[in-house]
């Protein structure tokens, strides 16, 4: 969020600028509502740029790592059909994980293009691999999953108390957020024209927590930028105090 504000030059008015950001990553998928604004400080009284969250949804168990290993699966059938007289490659750890790296590599190319070659040499006894895989045939992998990425993004919009139309951004962050079916349903979660993807998903969360550690420390001078965070769990505080009876006994007692 806050890389986002300070490296984009986001002008910030009174009136709250409402963006939602779609986070799809290796283990798990969230999404959260912001608002920028100019909040009156209350002992300076000067307008102070504050980024609020104003509400998130997650869904923990669902990321672009059980992807790769579906698409690790298929490629491992297919080398099976083109050698079936060499033993089982899943049982070879070495082969498995050569596998894995070319499976995320092909992902992300045809997250960009129609179709593309996994290739791996040497991959099992001394055998190369290559095999054409056609976006259509890596979607089909993950059918079951997709329809599941519109639930995080939907209960974002629900705690943050705000209706589709007021999002004037969203941000996608995130190595999955690549795949084009899986921006097809943040976009109709979001019931939004366009994504935005001019964060760089590799250097953004970096510069947030570099910008938020200067901004802590008494040796460098940043730009004054509140952040409040969302609380989406209910607490309970007591304070109790230590007495001691007339048998010598500690006990405790409610204030």
């Amino acid at each position: 969020f806050l890389q986002y504000v300070v490296f984009r030059n986001i002008k910030m008015i009174e009136k709250p600028m409402i963006v939602l950001f779609a986070t799809v990553g290796s283990q798990f998928t969230s999404a959260a509502v912001v608002s920028y604004s100019q909040v009156k400080d209350k002992v300076t009284k000067e307008l102070v740029p504050t980024v609020q969250v104003m509400g998130v949804g997650y869904d923990r168990s669902l990321g672009s790592y059980e992807m790769d290993v579906r698409l690790r699966e298929h490629l491992a059938d297919k080398f099976t059909e083109k050698y079936p007289k060499l033993p089982d490659i899943r049982k070879s750890g070495r082969a498995m994980k050569k596998l894995q790296k070319e499976a995320r590599k092909v992902k992300t190319v045809l997250s960009a293009n129609q179709d593309t070659y996994a290739q791996v040499e040497s991959l099992h006894h001394d055998k190369d691999f290559r095999v054409k895989v056609s976006r259509e045939e890596m979607e089909k992998l993950f059918a079951d999953m997709f329809p599941r990425f519109q639930a995080p993004f939907l209960d974002a919009i629900n705690s943050a108390g705000i209706s589709k139309p007021e999002i004037e951004q969203v941000v996608l962050f995130g190595g999955g957020t690549r795949i084009p079916k899986i921006q097809e349903q943040i976009l109709k979660a979001t019931e939004q024209k366009e994504l935005h993807k001019y964060i760089n998903t590799d250097e953004a969360a970096a510069m947030g927590s570099a910008f938020m550690a200067a901004s802590s420390s008494s040796v460098f001078r940043t730009k004054e930028i509140k952040l409040r965070d969302a609380n989406q769990f209910p607490f309970f505080v007591s304070f109790n105090k230590l007495v001691l009876n007339e048998e010598g006994a500690v006990t405790e007692e409610k204030l």
